[in-house]
């Protein structure tokens, strides 16, 4: 019997202690921090700037909340270890005396962090921490106002719901100046942008999942792989509309710089005010490519900041409606181009508006060409393309007239390119040698 109420009042000895310790304790130094880490507490909540000026661990089953006031100050000699849970913090947390390298002495357990921990997610010490202790940059169920633009190796990035106003750019120009490109970036999760989604000097990139949404602030600017970027691999884009000169495009400032074994999986464009796609590059392997409107510059409410078409090394003669006619899909030059399924087609174009689409600026706006292989050489398993009434009309009669104008001329004879389902001559304009 003794024994049986001995072993009562320690079990609820053991249950008071427990909750007693369960409770949340505030803590306003460095001093009590650890006195109650001591203690066995597990829960804390930091309330106020805590200096750190020596080594501390925090045990896996000790939770850390922070309050509006709340953060850590480490000075230049410390290291901090994490192991357990820090909640609910929202905001920045870490602040560094050594803002260069001061960082690389705090560790966190945890495989993710909240990049707000760090400031905003634009500024460059959230980057160095992914990079240096091998974390992921944890983006969560929020809206960035601001550009973000990526310029540290070896980084990694979940987006959980996020949307990012501006342009993000996976990879930029490197922050340590020294380098010539970015590695070994990983972005993952549910991201949406509101701009423009572009990379440069870049090699080693993963990205999964990138949808270009509209937004009523922002201009609407497709997709941009550009200078040197090598070995990228994206499992899906959606863009919803662009008004750039083409909603997604493989391009470069030079032939050199051309981007190089690029693999996307699927690319879904809704829409474009110009052009559809423009593919640049060397060992280029796209799955399918779905462009479900383009051409529709009269809808755009950013007419006057349109500017001329594509950025193509090839000089064009004669009426340069190559340049400035919508197209859907350009492939212009670049070796090793695979696509296994293309399917282009427009919903702006109709006999009833016919005469409304044949000049803007004194250029012909109408989008007769779907799709143009400059090279040649692309390896296309399938085209599918939708050409409505009133442009096949359009096309016969304009074809009609550029063979009185080139006997007229005597323009001589001219290459040959896929355009479209077929081959056929892409009058009125010339490519000069």
């Amino acid at each position: 019997m003794f024994r049986i109420i001995i072993f009562i009042k320690l079990f609820l000895f053991s249950i008071i202690f427990s909750i007693a310790y369960s409770e949340e304790i505030t803590v306003y130094s460095q001093e009590k921090l650890i006195e109650n880490i001591d203690n066995g507490q597990k829960k804390i909540l930091i309330s106020s700037k805590i200096i750190i000026d020596k080594k501390i661990m925090i045990p896996k089953n000790v939770s850390l909340k922070f309050s509006d006031g709340g953060s850590f100050f480490f000075t230049n000699i410390f290291e901090m270890n994490i192991n357990g849970e820090i909640l609910g913090a929202k905001k920045k947390i870490f602040f560094f005396e050594d803002d260069k390298d001061g960082y690389k002495n705090l560790k966190i357990k945890k495989k993710l962090f909240d990049v707000r921990w760090f400031g905003e997610p634009e500024e460059i010490i959230s980057q160095k921490y992914s990079s240096f202790h091998n974390k992921t940059m944890y983006f969560d169920n929020y809206r960035i106002k601001k550009s973000l633009n990526f310029r540290i190796s070896n980084i990694n990035a979940h987006f959980n719901n996020t949307t990012i106003e501006k342009t993000f750019h996976f990879s930029d120009h490197p922050y340590n100046q020294n380098e010539k490109y970015l590695e070994n970036i990983k972005i993952t999760g549910n991201l949406n942008v509101e701009e423009r989604l572009g990379g440069l000097k870049g090699k080693n990139i993963f990205i999964d999942k990138v949808n270009l949404v509209s937004s009523e602030n922002q201009m609407p600017a497709g997709v941009h792989i550009y200078d040197s970027i090598e070995n990228l691999h994206i499992n899906y884009l959606y863009i919803e509309d662009s008004i750039r000169n083409y909603a997604f495009g493989i391009d470069s400032s030079t032939f050199e710089k051309r981007p190089k074994n690029i693999f996307i999986n699927e690319i879904e464009i809704k829409n474009s005010y110009v052009h559809g796609a423009l593919i640049n590059g060397d060992n280029i392997e796209i799955k399918k490519i779905k462009i479900k409107s383009f051409g529709d510059i009269r809808k755009s409410n950013f007419i006057d900041r349109l500017s001329r078409g594509f950025n193509i090394p090839i000089k064009f003669d004669y009426l340069d409606l190559f340049e400035h006619s919508p197209k859907g899909l350009v492939i212009a030059y670049g070796s090793n181009i695979n696509i296994d399924e293309i399917e282009i087609k427009t919903q702006s174009y109709s006999i009833i508006n016919f005469f409304d689409y044949i000049k803007i600026k004194k250029f012909f706006i109408w989008p007769s060409i779907y799709f143009v292989d400059l090279t040649n050489q692309a390896n296309i398993e399938k085209i599918s393309v939708e050409i409505p009434l009133s442009i096949k009309i359009f096309n016969r009669i304009l074809n009609f007239s550029n063979n009185l104008l080139f006997k007229i001329f005597n323009m001589g004879d001219e290459s040959y390119y896929k355009v479209n389902e077929g081959y056929i001559n892409l009058r009125p304009f010339k490519i000069l040698n």
